[in-house]
């Protein structure tokens, strides 16, 4: 068998590719190309290559990842971009995140109105204990105000039987009579704002009597009402004289006692000093005693060590007494 395009016999049973012979004309390599060898024209059939299937990439958009449970060439075949295979996994996945980010907002909004569910509690729990408190508070005041009206309204009452009393027996000694030309027959008492106007009308009116009655001696009456408040005048000024006594009285005693206290603390810091003093004096004495041990204790040492090496011991050391 000739081959035409190269015009070179070819033995049967060989292989359709030759070895390139070197050139000894060209010194560079001769590069073969397989393109322009000559086909095949051998009776024995050529082994079939087939290629191996190549898995798409994964990167690529429209080509999505091949499943796992398929098997097989058509699992890594790469789909065109307008199936529809592609175009139901984007809305798929589309319209799965769109309920994911609504899922994640409605928790979000539940846990905000958890949070503000709490923080309203909260503060409602505070105002309602802040005005359980101030409540506690103004009670506690408005008792404390009742208790100060009452006692006050005690020792009013009590001053205001402790004046009657005083005035009684101020006028026991002097009945009262009635008063001609229509002058009032109660008692007057000179304490309060009423009874101080009335005082002051009855006075215009003995006044208006006396200019009537003019050059003429006085009543009876008039004289021992009179001498009834010289009377009442002269018992407050008693009852204040008294007071004041009593206040110089306690303020003494109160001078007395801190007199007597301040006495005791000089005692007490006298006794202390004296103690210090004769603790040191002791502690003095101790050391000089143990010092005047140690020095005799000492030369004995000397005098011992003297007359072991045949030397004339020393005079004992004289102890100085600070």
């Amino acid at each position: 068998v000739v081959d035409r395009n190269l015009q070179r016999p070819v033995r049967k049973g060989t292989s359709d590719i030759e070895p390139t012979r070197p050139s000894t004309s060209d010194a560079s390599p001769r590069v073969v190309d397989r393109n322009l060898q000559r086909p095949h024209t051998s009776n024995i059939t050529p082994i079939s290559v087939t290629k191996r299937p190549v898995r798409p990439r994964t990167s690529d958009v429209t080509s999505p990842r091949p499943l796992l449970c398929k098997r097989g060439q058509q699992a890594f075949h790469q789909e065109p971009e307008s199936s529809p295979r592609c175009n139901n996994i984007k809305e798929c996945l589309d319209q799965r995140m769109a309920v994911h980010i609504k899922e994640l907002e409605q928790r979000a909004i539940r846990a905000l109105g958890k949070r503000q569910d709490e923080k309203r509690m909260k503060e409602k729990h505070e105002e309602l204990e802040e005005r359980r408190q101030r409540l506690h508070r103004l009670r506690e005041h408005s008792d404390f105000l009742m208790k100060q009206m009452e006692d006050k309204e005690i020792r009013r009452k009590a001053e205001a039987a402790e004046r009657e009393s005083v005035v009684t027996a101020s006028t026991h000694s002097t009945p009262r009579k009635p008063r001609k030309a229509g002058v009032s027959e109660h008692r007057r008492d000179l304490l309060t704002s009423l009874e101080k106007e009335d005082c002051a009308s009855q006075l215009t009116e003995e006044l208006a009597q006396d200019q009537l009655l003019a050059g003429r001696p006085r009543p009876a009456v008039l004289l021992g009402r009179l001498k009834a408040r010289e009377e009442l005048r002269d018992c407050l000024h008693t009852q204040i004289e008294v007071k004041r006594k009593q206040r110089q009285e306690q303020e003494r005693e109160r001078l007395e006692m801190e007199v007597s206290l301040l006495q005791q603390e000089s005692h007490f810091m006298e006794l202390e000093c004296s103690m210090q003093k004769a603790a040191k004096r002791e502690e003095q004495e101790s050391l000089k005693e143990a010092w005047s041990q140690e020095c005799k204790l000492r030369d004995v040492h000397r005098r011992i060590e003297a007359l072991e090496d045949g030397r004339v011991p020393k005079a004992a050391s004289r102890l100085v007494h600070v």
